[in-house]
């Protein structure tokens, strides 16, 4: 794309309202007109910029700076952290080596280190997204997670619930609600629930002739069901599995933190080497002033 300095020359479209019109040199007239018809200039044109942002750029900005868990707070460009890439730490240069955000983890990378997209569901993203090399096999995991298994957990079923906090049978409804298994009273399903379960409490999913049951702390919940539900099931381990994980944000927090601290013990190793330096330096100076050995 051209500069405003470089004054690209355009053919003229009223239509395009990105360029605005400079100047009309209008024709070359007299013998230029006769000798040489090609001197004949197009206006000259200057790019505009665009009143709104591109709106692909601004919501992935503005969700990766939201309380996301499934997504890295935004690295502003004026850390310290962000002064080189994340993954190979070659420094960022304005022209040579330009600077790009993870959409998913948002660190900062180069061009070589984040050069694919994928969707990022979860975050309800699904144009595909830059990512990072990191963040590109698990964010296909969510993406697999977002499809498969979601619909399944927000659709819910109807059990019936053993075990627990109940020693009679009844009739529930299974639900995931954020990280909480629920199990809602069929009969009124906007009444508190009749039990709530922590998936990250949830130690085994098993599989039962009859239905299946949910093993979490020391307790366990046998649930019946008219036919088998292997989709459910499934989409249970996978929910307790992410549950018992760290959030993504979690472990960027982490890795940062680990990051700046090493900084921290590097300048720290290399003030110490210095001041040992200096000390050997006026020893010598003092060695060499008096004609010591």
């Amino acid at each position: 794309m051209a500069s405003a300095l470089e004054m690209p020359i355009r053919e003229e479209d009223e239509s395009d309202a990105r360029y605005a019109r400079l100047s009309d040199p209008g024709e070359p007239s007299g013998l230029a007109a006769l000798l040489c018809p090609c001197l004949r200039r197009a206006p000259a044109y200057e790019r505009v910029e665009e009143a709104t942002p591109n709106p692909l750029a601004a919501q992935a900005g503005d969700a990766a700076r939201d309380d996301d868990p499934h997504r890295g707070s935004w690295l502003d460009e004026a850390d310290e952290l962000a002064a080189s890439c994340f993954a190979c730490s070659s420094a960022f240069h304005p022209v040579k080596n330009r600077r790009h955000h993870c959409r998913r983890c948002g660190d900062t990378y180069c061009i070589g280190c984040s050069s694919r997209y994928q969707p990022l569901l979860l975050s309800g993203l699904e144009t595909p997204q830059r990512v990072c090399d990191a963040c590109y096999d698990a964010a296909a995991r969510d993406n697999d997670f977002a499809r498969v298994h979601a619909p399944v957990l927000e659709r819910g079923a109807i059990l019936t619930l053993k075990g627990g906090l109940f020693s009679a049978k009844r009739a529930v409804v299974l639900r995931v609600t954020g990280d909480t298994l629920l199990f809602l009273d069929q009969a009124s399903v906007e009444a508190a629930p009749r039990l709530g379960i922590e998936l990250a409490s949830v130690t085994a999913v098993e599989d039962k002739p009859d239905g299946f049951s949910i093993r979490y702390d020391a307790a366990a919940a046998h649930l019946t069901s008219p036919a088998p539900r292997p989709d459910l099931t499934a989409a249970l381990r996978a929910a307790a599995k992410r549950a018992s994980t760290k959030s993504v944000r979690d472990c960027v927090d982490e890795r940062r933190w680990e990051k700046r601290q090493a900084a921290r013990d590097a300048e720290a190793r290399t003030a110490s080497r210095q001041q040992r330096d200096s000390r050997a330096a006026d020893r010598q100076s003092i060695r060499d002033k008096y004609g010591l050995r």
